[in-house]
């Protein structure tokens, strides 16, 4: 939903997340560090297929990719 917020902790890593639309639309995903120890992960609908993703890989040394 639209400017919903939800809060993921203790995660394991390394970790992969994947993220998808209710009605199977596509998504751009913006990843970005806004403390220590947070990530936060902006998913914006997107019309094309230019830039979508859909992956987060997590890897134990904290580096963050996105596809």
């Amino acid at each position: 939903m639209a400017d919903e917020s939800i809060m993921l902790q203790g995660i394991p890593l390394p970790a992969t997340i994947t993220v998808t639309r209710q009605d199977e639309g596509l998504l751009d995903v913006a990843a970005e560090s806004t403390q220590a120890g947070m990530l936060e992960i902006s998913l914006t609908p997107e019309p094309a297929l230019d830039d979508t993703q859909g992956v987060i890989r997590i890897r134990e040394d904290g580096q963050v990719f996105t596809n």
